[in-house]
């Protein structure tokens, strides 16, 4: 074909509207042309114009006003477009539960700016879910043994955009043998200069502790109810809430041992409570803020990346008596991900403090404990030291757990792949507990479990098999390994 100025005009034509239909904006496009012995070569020096999102056109939800949707996004007009950003505002938008399918589609630009498009599929108005399951209730003194299965039952009440204002109400309902969880919440996005996403919750929890002893079926109980809000804004990688509100907390014996004085003393003592705040019921102000920090290529099988988490929770008596119960509790972690051919190394460091001198007042639902599938694998849950005893003739007592008021943990692994969804993991778990402080934690020594496990990737996510050993034990009551079943990564 012989080269013609004509041709070279309807290249640069076409480049440039090509150009506008995949979503760039050409601010210059030049040719430069080479000539070769009997041969025209031609490169395009193409430069392209800054763009920022335009305007944001919501489709499919006639009942919910635009900007209860578009304000809590990343992609806000005037800002520089970025594909990431309109990833993000996707998943923002399918982690609220309001619609099945969401799209979002760049329209043609308009000089720099680019509109969207914002196709949203609502889910169902009234929504009723039931969860059931079993699960493997293991005892604090078993070694490969197990006692028995316990229930699994839940169910959520949903309600969805009643106020048109792209707000949720709700009820879930969750019961097992040792815990019940009830929660009344309301949530809804607020927009403005700054959107926050807000919610409001009523609760009601009950821990039980398992009995150490087939004359006992509950060594202790935790309740916990409570009023709450919660304030929370979304960038891209980061998260930041704050959460007030009222909660009571009662730490109480079965009627039967509460009647039997000695015996709720020697409990106290074996868990390291204040026998007096037993059965008292203890009201606080709450306030709890909190800094999240994720850049991972995957939230369920992460194989490259890092994520850090910050808390701090402040309880403050609201009866004036009890003021000197007023306490700060610190809590850090940070997650490591690098790959290294087919194998990932994943590392976790995680530390938290309690600002509080007595000990004994800190209810035991508050107190830092290791042990368990997502701490130290080669012990029980929570069975990791300083444990209580609590006497018996018969078998020379029995372990139960104290907590600290400070705490370190650090996990590392290496997940290897091997076939078709089934990954080998091997692992090392170290942690410390000090009832005193750090200097407590240091002078008990460092608790570790060694191990290895696998993998199976399901779509519920990965079902996981553990077993950790100890590299010594610090009671011979205690088993020498511990082995766990469950789903999901320890970190």
């Amino acid at each position: 074909m012989y080269f013609t100025t004509h041709l070279l005009k309807q290249q640069q034509a076409w480049i440039t509207e090509y150009a506008q239909q995949v979503g760039y904006v050409i601010d210059s496009i030049n040719p430069h042309i080479i000539r070769t012995d009997n041969r025209v070569v031609i490169e395009w020096n193409i430069i392209e114009r800054t763009k920022c999102f335009g305007k944001m056109v919501v489709v499919g939800s006639p009942l919910t006003k635009s900007e209860y949707i578009t304000d809590s996004l990343s992609c806000k007009p005037g800002i520089p477009f970025d594909r990431t950003l309109i990833t993000h505002s996707i998943h923002y938008l399918s982690e609220k539960n309001l619609f099945e399918r969401i799209h979002v589609n760049p329209a043609l630009a308009i000089d720099q700016e680019v509109p969207l498009i914002l196709n949203v599929y609502p889910k169902d108005t009234f929504n009723v879910l039931v969860r059931t399951g079993v699960g493997l209730q293991k005892g604090a003194l078993s070694s490969f043994g197990y006692q028995g299965f316990t229930y699994k039952l839940g169910g959520s009440l949903i309600v969805r955009d009643p106020l048109s204002r792209s707000d949720v109400l709700g009820i879930d309902v969750d019961l097992m043998r040792y815990y019940r969880e009830l929660y009344l919440y309301y949530s809804l996005p607020i927009p403005g200069k700054y959107p926050v996403y807000a919610t409001g919750e009523i609760y009601n929890h009950l821990y039980q502790y398992p009995g150490v002893c087939k004359k006992q079926k509950t060594l202790y109980e935790v309740s916990l109810e409570g009023v709450a809000g919660t304030l929370e804004r979304q960038w891209i990688h980061t998260n930041a809430q704050i959460i007030t509100g009222v909660e009571c907390t009662k730490t109480r014996l079965s009627s039967e041992d509460i009647k039997n004085t000695p015996f709720a003393n020697r409990i106290a003592r074996a868990i390291n409570f204040e026998p007096t705040l037993l059965n008292i019921r203890v009201p606080y102000i709450r306030f709890e803020p909190s800094l999240f920090a994720e850049y991972l290529d995957s939230r369920v099988i992460p194989t490259k990346g890092y994520s850090a988490a910050l808390s701090a929770k402040g309880l403050i008596p609201l009866i004036y008596k009890n003021l000197a119960s007023t306490f700060v509790k610190l809590v850090g972690e940070y997650s490591l991900f690098v790959p290294f051919y087919r194998a990932v190394f994943a590392a976790r460091v995680r530390a938290g403090y309690i600002f509080y001198d007595d000990f004994k007042s800190i209810m035991p639902s508050e107190r830092f404990y290791l042990g368990g599938p997502n701490s130290i694998r080669s012990y029980e849950v929570d069975m990791c030291p300083p444990l209580g005893i609590i006497d018996d003739h018969d078998n020379g007592g029995y372990l139960v757990p104290q907590g600290a008021k400070a705490m370190v943990n650090i996990n590392l692994e290496c997940r290897v792949p091997v076939w078709r969804g089934l990954s080998i993991v091997f692992f090392q778990d170290l942690g410390a507990l000090g009832e005193a402080g750090w200097s407590d934690a240091l002078k008990a020594g460092i608790l570790s479990g060694t191990g290895f496990g696998f993998r199976y990737d399901t779509p519920l996510g990965p079902l996981r098999f553990d077993l950790g050993v100890k590299a010594s034990r610090p009671d011979l009551r205690l088993s020498r390994y511990a082995w766990y079943i469950t789903f999901g990564n320890a970190f």
